[in-house]
C-alpha cells in the first residue's frame, strides 16, 4: 500500500491537466477506501486522505484558472460538464484550494495527530476563514465610521430624562 501511495503523491506533483489531477484523487480515495476497509492504521489512511486532498486543492486551483471567465459563461470553451465535474465538486474543491498554505499545512499536520483526515474537515477551515475575514472586515469598517452624535446612556430612567434633550431619541 506504501508503495502505491508514493507512486500517487509523485504522480501528483507531476500532473499538469484536470483529468490527471482527478485520477490520482480518485485513486486516492479508493485506496484509502480499501485501507479502511481492511483495518490498517489511521496514519496510513490519512497518507491517502492526505493525497485526495492535495489532489483536489489542486484541481480546485486548476478550475479557478480555467473556468475564469468574468461573469460571461459563453466566454469559454470548457464546462464543468465537459471537464466531468460536477458544481458541487468544483466549488468545494475551489474552497479547499482557497485555504491559505500555512492554515492548509497546519490543518493537515493537527489532523493527522490522531484525526482522520477529511476534505470537509478543510472545508470547515475554509468557511471558518471566510468568516475570520467578514468579521476583520467589518470590524475595520466600523473603526472609520463616525460616531459623531451617537451614544448609549445607561442608567435609571428617572435620572435618564433629566439628561435627555426634547426629540434626541
Amino acid at each position: 500500500h506504501t508503495s502505491l501511495l508514493q507512486k500517487a503523491q509523485t504522480a501528483l506533483a507531476k500532473a499538469n491537466t484536470l483529468p490527471e489531477i482527478l485520477e490520482i484523487r480518485n485513486q486516492s480515495e479508493t485506496i484509502r477506501q480499501y485501507i479502511k476497509r481492511i483495518g490498517e492504521s489511521l496514519e496510513l489512511q490519512n497518507t491517502a486522505a492526505e493525497i485526495k486532498l492535495r489532489a483536489e486543492r489542486k484541481a480546485g486551483e486548476t478550475l479557478a484558472k480555467t473556468l475564469k471567465r468574468g461573469g460571461d459563461p459563453k466566454s469559454h470553451d470548457v464546462t464543468l460538464l465537459d471537464l466531468g465535474v460536477s458544481k458541487m465538486q468544483s466549488s468545494r474543491w475551489q474552497a479547499i484550494a482557497n485555504v491559505p498554505t500555512g492554515s492548509f499545512e497546519d490543518h493537515v499536520r493537527l489532523m493527522k495527530q490522531g484525526k482522520e483526515l477529511t476534505s470537509s474537515s478543510v472545508l470547515s477551515l475554509s468557511k471558518e476563514l471566510l468568516l475570520a475575514k467578514k468579521r476583520e472586515d467589518h470590524r475595520k469598517s466600523a473603526e472609520k465610521m463616525s460616531s459623531h452624535g451617537c451614544c448609549i446612556i445607561t442608567g435609571n430612567n428617572s435620572l435618564l430624562w433629566k439628561r435627555l434633550e426634547d426629540d434626541s431619541v
